[in-house]
Order: C-alpha cells, then sequence, then structure tokens
C-alpha cells in the first residue's frame, strides 16, 4: 500500500448539480485543477467525508476562512449547507446494505474549551477528543477506532508524527465498499488471465466474465472504450473507461480535468449492447493526504495556527486559536463476482428507449479489461434518466498491488 501526499485521482464530479443545481462547481473545479496523474499506482478515493467535514466547519468558521470554505465547498451563503448530506443521504442509506461503509471524524485534544454547538455531531460527522500530549495512545486510540467501525478493513490511518503537543484539529475520514452487481458473474467463468501495464509489465489476475445488455462505446478517435455496469443498490452503476494507451489515459483523465462536462458527453453517446465483459477481480487500498491539495485550491486559513478564523468552536475564555494540522483519509474498494448478495442478485430495471437497444442477440462485441483503466461510481438520481449522472467515487486500477 502506498501513502500519497497529493491527491492521485480526484473525484473529479462529486455531486456538483443534485436538486436544482445548490452545489456549484467550486470544489469540483478546484480538485480537478490540482490532480494528477503522476503516479502508476492504483487509487481509489471518496471526497464526500472529506466535504461533509469541511461544512462542519463552515458552521463556526468567521471572516476569510468562512469565505474559503464557502467557495471551496460551491456555496454563495451559508444557508445552502444543509444540502451538504440532505441531497446523499437517501442513497447512503441505502448502501449501508450492500457493505458502504463511510467515517468522517474531527479529533480535538482532549480538553473543556470547546463549545457544546461544536462537539455536537451534524452533517454526519462526529467530533472525538483525544489526549494529544499522549500521542502514542492517542494514535492508537483513533487506528483502533477506525478498524473496529469497518470491521477490521482499514487499519493504521494515523502515525505517531501525526499527533503532538502542537496539533489542532485533525480531519480523518474512511470509506470501504464492495461492489455488489445487479447481476453477479458466474465464479466458474472467472479465468486466471494477462494484465499488460502501460510500463509492458504483465502481471496475472482473476478475470471475470458475463454476457450482458450493458451500456457502451467505442470512440476510436480517442482511443477510448467506455462501459457502464448496474450495481444491486438502486441508482447505483459503475462507469469504467479503458484507454488504448498511456496516452490515451493521459488525454482521458486531461479532459475530464478541463472539461467540466466531458464525461457527461460521453455518456449522451452510449448506447446499450449486448456483449461480453471481462473485468478483473481487484482490490484497492488508498491512504491520502489531503492537506496539500486543500491549500493548492486556496483553502488556506484554516491552516493556519495564527489565525481566528475558526475560533467560535472554542469557549469565550480560551486563549489560543483553533486550526486544522491534517486532513487524512483511507479507502478500502473490493470489487468481485457476487459482492455481499450471494444468488440471483436484485434487478433494478432503469427505463430504457427502445431506440437505444441496438441488439440483444447473442454478444459479438467485448469489452476485456486487461489493461489500465479509470472507473467512477455513479448516481442515477432519476431511473427514467439513466444518462443523467453524478460520481460518488473515482479511481484507476493499474494492475493488482
Amino acid at each position: 500500500m502506498i501513502v500519497y501526499n497529493c491527491v492521485t485521482l480526484v473525484l473529479l464530479s462529486l455531486l456538483p448539480h443534485i436538486h436544482n443545481k445548490l452545489i456549484a462547481d467550486g470544489l469540483r473545479s478546484k480538485l480537478a485543477s490540482i490532480v494528477l496523474s503522476k503516479t502508476n499506482t492504483s487509487t481509489a478515493i471518496v471526497s464526500l467525508p472529506l466535504r461533509l467535514a469541511l461544512c462542519k466547519l463552515t458552521q463556526h468558521a468567521e471572516g476569510e476562512a468562512k469565505s474559503e470554505l464557502l467557495s471551496i465547498l460551491g456555496f454563495q451563503t451559508e444557508g445552502k449547507l444543509s444540502v451538504c448530506l440532505s441531497a446523499v443521504q437517501n442513497v447512503l442509506t441505502t448502501l449501508e446494505s450492500f457493505d458502504f461503509i463511510m467515517l468522517s471524524r474531527i479529533l480535538t485534544n482532549d480538553t473543556d474549551e470547546y463549545t457544546n454547538t461544536f462537539l455536537k455531531p451534524s452533517f454526519s460527522v462526529q467530533v472525538d477528543k483525544v489526549k494529544y500530549h499522549q500521542n502514542n495512545s492517542a494514535v492508537n486510540y483513533v487506528n483502533n477506532l477506525i478498524s473496529t467501525k469497518t470491521l477490521q478493513r482499514l487499519k493504521y490511518i494515523l502515525n505517531n508524527d501525526d499527533i503532538n503537543n502542537r496539533t489542532s484539529l485533525m480531519l480523518v475520514s474512511a470509506v470501504y465498499f464492495k461492489m455488489t452487481w445487479e447481476i453477479p458473474f458466474d465464479l466458474k467463468k472467472t479465468r486466471i488471465s494477462k494484465f499488460r501495464g502501460f510500463d509492458r509489465n504483465i502481471s496475472l489476475v482473476p478475470m471475470m466474465s458475463q454476457d450482458n445488455l450493458y451500456l457502451f462505446l467505442i470512440d476510436d478517435g480517442l482511443g477510448l472504450k467506455m462501459i457502464d455496469i448496474k450495481l444491486a443498490t438502486q441508482g447505483l452503476s459503475m462507469f469504467i473507461v479503458l484507454p488504448d494507451d498511456a496516452n490515451s489515459m493521459a488525454y482521458f483523465l486531461s479532459s475530464v480535468l478541463t472539461e467540466p462536462n466531458f464525461i457527461r458527453s460521453i455518456k449522451n453517446r452510449m448506447k446499450l449492447r449486448m456483449l461480453t465483459l471481462n473485468l478483473p477481480r481487484f482490490k484497492i487500498k488508498s491512504l491520502v493526504n489531503w492537506k496539500w491539495d486543500l491549500q493548492q485550491m486556496g483553502l488556506q486559513k484554516i491552516f493556519l495556527s495564527n489565525e481566528t478564523g475558526l475560533d467560535s468552536a472554542l469557549k469565550n475564555n480560551t486563549k489560543r486559536h483553533l486550526y486544522v494540522s491534517g486532513v487524512k483519509q483511507k479507502t478500502f474498494i473490493e470489487v468481485d463476482e457476487m459482492g455481499v448478495l450471494r444468488g440471483d442478485g436484485l434487478r433494478h430495471e432503469f427505463e430504457r428507449s427502445q431506440d437505444d437497444i441496438i441488439s440483444m442477440t447473442n454478444p459479438t462485441l467485448e469489452f476485456t479489461a486487461d489493461k489500465p483503466f479509470y472507473f467512477s461510481i455513479l448516481i442515477h438520481y432519476d431511473l427514467s434518466d439513466y444518462k443523467n449522472t453524478e460520481d460518488l467515487l473515482n479511481g484507476v486500477y493499474y494492475g493488482p498491488q
């Protein structure tokens, strides 16, 4: 597992147009302006828990710190903050029944200098007090907490040097997600196959296989193949982009970063095809330090120890200032033949136009993900318009870790 000091794959479109477009383009476009692809290591991230923590901080921020937070979140006024969680609450609640765990915590020193309002959970973010002067014990407490809450799947999110006597606030988040398909793959069809990296190295992976009807597109001009696979959770799908080579991957990522509607324009051209899908069974663990990225996005004041922007979270007689010392996230994504379902799966059909259904006969096309690919988990809010989507999770798979 690699520890990243910069975001190697950003959430390129984190719910920016939910319900009357209350969430503006700020977080997405600014994250996108910093990125990436400076590594060839598989990575997956979910910026939603980070967003929720920033929403909570915004409630208690003042002056320039508040202005920076609102700008990063894409809100013009504090009155829009309520949509941070409410817009996705139903989806997240449904996901919990399919092995989705998301935690967002704000760590503080174990003192009585914080207001009750700040300590009260909000936006699904909890505040935990730890004894900073006992840094090893504090780190162990947080790591054990994350491990317990994620059923031992995520461990060691903090190092001993993450907490010391100078630490003020730590934003810590963890996400575990095991994909569960609408129609599971047949275990008997899984075969060991070659996976070719862009560096020409070949590794062996368990390759799952299924014949089914998928949204599909080949763009020879861009050197890309795209497919959309429905998940068992109603209104969720996995979108995969398979580039021909490293140049095509670089062009795709660059286009996503510079053109906010690039993926949406691709989705609009996809058609339903009967094809054979070959997809690796894989796992990705990522540990990301968001602090540098947020600073590059323009979020500066909340990280400065001499600023007063977050001091309203402190009681009036407190002499020191409150600021953010670190921002860390650990993510674990699992993709296998069935996910948490063991049976025929769940069928949640999107309404389909007959004009989109080109072929329902035996597959004549094939989508084989035997080289690095980009993927995202898409939320479909309107099942009658399955091309209208927003991202929940993004990643790139470069081969076995």
